[in-house]
């Protein structure tokens, strides 16, 4: 089967070169009947096949190598915590019940769970297909990258990628930085703008610290207050623990100064940041395939790392360059200049020379003491 960016690829094909289907095929490396198949209709990755299980017709043909009594015990066990698996079931039969059961028969045992889960009445919640619209929102994450284990000089590189995604297209960016803050939220987006060539009209974010910041606690209800006696339920506890969020001044300002507009996803809903989530996981494979081709893990520098970084990147949104290419016809005008990217906070030097910011201290420089 095609993917949808080959699918995509042969349509531009037939669209600007108007030949045959036998010409196409020839030219492009499929056979007719593929091109055929794919000229017209929908996209591969648009077409769900759905799968049903056909259960077992008619009565069993061999008799079940369970007793009943045991059968009955390890269902009961199964309804009480419905993660235990056949493996786990059967192990237990045979410690408990010894020469009467094999570990060959845990497909019988595993056919009989799901004959359970059958009878079981579960429902599984609602969700809704997200419907993105060309050069409308930019999603911003970051990862960790420890797991490709990155050395520099052959010094352990302990590090994160700042990720950003256009969801309609695909088209990502990735950018190195150390920590989940301020500066590097304001150099990965801009990266990832200006190699865009252009602005979204949201840039979406989860409820970083670094964008975001604690408005307010809910109280929760104390015990025996009103009419109530009661201790608060678990679910009280929680809402008293999850607090409103806004957007810290810098982020607010940062955001103003570029020309977009700045939204969160709600508080404990990650699915609602699914692109970039599933991105991020593509990124990492992506780059850990290259670095088995390259045959080594170690760079010269920082900067070799970060133009491989690049160039895997930069190969990876060639996939899906007819898709980018309708997004960046909607994608709005950048700055002239990138903004600059630190931030200015004024701050006190103590007696003894440290200076106190965001919970750490440092030492003043010899030549900055001098000048006060």
């Amino acid at each position: 089967m095609l993917k949808n960016h080959e699918v995509r690829a042969l349509r531009d094909h037939l669209k600007w070169h108007q030949e045959s289907i036998s010409m196409t095929a020839k030219n492009i490396g499929l056979s007719r009947a593929t091109v055929r198949k794919y000229r017209h209709g929908k996209l591969p990755g648009d077409i769900k096949i759905q799968r049903k299980r056909q259960p077992r017709q008619g009565e069993p043909t061999r008799p079940s190598p369970f007793a009943t009594e045991h059968e009955l015990e390890i269902k009961e066990m199964w309804r009480s915590d419905q993660q235990l698996d056949g493996h786990t079931l059967l192990s237990y039969l045979i410690g408990k019940y010894p020469g009467k059961y094999l570990p060959g028969q845990v497909r019988t045992l595993q056919r009989r769970i799901e004959r359970w889960s059958d009878e079981v009445q579960t429902f599984r919640p609602a969700s809704f297909k997200q419907e993105w619209r060309p050069g409308r929102v930019m999603q911003l994450d970051w990862t960790h990258a420890n797991e490709l284990e990155i050395s520099i000089a052959g010094t352990p590189f302990p590090h994160r990628f700042c990720h950003a995604v256009l969801p309609y297209s695909n088209w990502s960016w990735a950018t190195i930085s150390h920590s989940e803050s301020l500066p590097s939220l304001m150099e990965g987006a801009q990266a990832a703008y200006y190699h865009a060539g252009g602005l979204t009209e949201i840039l979406q974010t989860d409820n970083s610290s670094a964008a975001t910041h604690r408005l307010g606690k809910k109280e929760a209800p104390k015990a025996g207050s009103g009419n109530s006696k009661a201790e608060p339920s678990v679910k009280q506890q929680e809402e008293a623990k999850e607090a409103k969020r806004g957007f810290n001044c810098g982020y607010q300002n940062f955001v103003d100064a570029l020309g977009v507009r700045a939204e969160t996803i709600p508080v404990r809903c990650s699915n609602a940041n699914a692109d970039i989530e599933t991105a991020n996981g593509h990124l990492k494979h992506r780059l850990d395939q290259q670095l088995r081709l390259r045959g080594s893990r170690d760079f010269p520098d920082v900067a070799s790392y970060r133009l491989f970084v690049e160039e895997v990147m930069t190969q990876r949104n060639l996939e899906v360059a007819v898709a980018f290419q309708e997004e960046q016809r909607h994608l709005r005008p950048l700055p002239p200049e990138p903004l600059p990217v630190y931030v200015v906070r004024p701050v006190k030097v103590s007696p003894d020379g440290l200076i106190h910011l965001e919970k750490i201290s440092t030492r003043c420089p010899v030549s900055s003491l001098e000048t006060f």
